[in-house]
């Protein structure tokens, strides 16, 4: 029951994505990519699975493309690149890890895909201009106050 409700909420969003996308068309937008038959199941996966080992390849197979043809597609619908797009996912993802969870730092880097906590830092302080546990005691104090 789990699985055919899981999958009909994703085959609904992704047509209500589809639908807006239609009134409405995005060239820089991820909706874009969501709403894109083939593409869009790659970026589900990249979604549901931050911490896989992802290459274009395998991207490429979540949407039964070519590694070539999925590029093509995907550069067509925006200016980022799979693998920024997920970089950027993994960072969105360990920030909200970082202010609602009390997992460690090590823990929240291999849960968003990097095998090293000092390589996640890097990453981290180059999208968000802070280290990881600045950001972390930053909105934890935002959050105290409201």
């Amino acid at each position: 029951a789990h699985s055919i409700i899981s999958a009909f909420a994703t085959a609904l969003f992704t047509m209500l994505l589809r639908a807006h996308l239609a009134q409405q068309p995005s060239k820089a937008d991820v909706l874009a990519l969501l709403a894109h038959p083939r593409l869009g199941s790659s970026v589900i996966a990249m979604l549901e699975r931050p911490a896989e080992k992802w290459t274009i390849e395998m991207l490429a197979q979540q949407s039964a493309m070519s590694r070539a043809t999925y590029a093509r597609a995907f550069g067509a619908l925006t200016d980022d690149s799979p693998m920024t797009l997920l970089a950027r996912i993994r960072m969105q993802l360990a920030g909200t890890l970082l202010t609602r969870t009390a997992k460690s730092l090590a823990e929240i880097a291999d849960n968003v895909g990097y095998q090293s906590e000092s390589a996640f830092s890097k990453k981290f302080k180059d999208t968000y201009g802070v280290g990881p546990g600045a950001y972390r005691q930053a909105r934890t104090a935002d959050r105290a106050l409201t």
